[in-house]
């Protein structure tokens, strides 16, 4: 945590309040280190997220030989399948913005409240969940994964987030995995 408040709004401007009352760089450097120490000690700090580490645990079977391009894809699928319940839930009135936010933020930072909103949503719809290791969906790993890319692509139809050039990609490999 201490590394990153280099770029910390809220400690540049605690740091030069700190200025203003005499107390120098190197002691607001130790004060803050002792809070943020004592903080972690007593279990108030989550220990930061290595978000590459996450995001590999969210790779599904079958994508650790394909190219980091296509492995993004898949993950940045999965990833946002789960938002985009989340987002829909909102919608239909079933949990409400604030939730729904609440939810978001605190989830879909780590590969385990992932896991945790797709054996939610598995729940909720009676689709089948990732595993619970997180490496895939098993069996037909690489169709269902093209079946919720496709699936989210179209949900951002007649948006500025919707790509020709990505839905005929993804059509087309849709279609050599399960034939026209």
């Amino acid at each position: 945590h201490i590394e990153s408040l280099s770029n910390d709004p809220i400690f540049d401007a605690a740091g030069k309040e700190a200025l203003k009352h005499g107390v120098g760089r190197q002691a607001m450097q130790a004060i803050t280190t002792a809070v943020y120490s004592a903080a972690a000690e007593s279990g108030m700090l989550e220990p930061p997220i290595d978000v590459a580490a996450e995001r590999q645990q969210l790779l599904p079977e079958g994508y650790a030989s394909a190219p980091k391009a296509e492995q993004d894809r898949a993950i940045n699928a999965r990833l946002q399948a789960n938002e985009d319940f989340i987002k829909l839930q909102v919608t239909n009135g079933k949990m409400s913005q604030a939730d729904g936010d609440h939810v978001l933020g605190m989830l879909m930072d780590t590969a385990a409240g992932n896991r945790f909103l797709e054996y939610f949503r598995s729940v909720t719809t009676g689709d089948s969940p990732q595993p619970a290791a997180g490496g895939g969906s098993g069996g037909n790993d690489r169709g269902k994964a093209l079946k919720a890319e496709l699936e989210t692509l179209e949900s951002k139809r007649g948006t500025a987030d919707w790509s020709r050039a990505e839905y005929d990609r993804l059509m087309t490999e849709y279609q050599k995995h399960y034939g026209d």
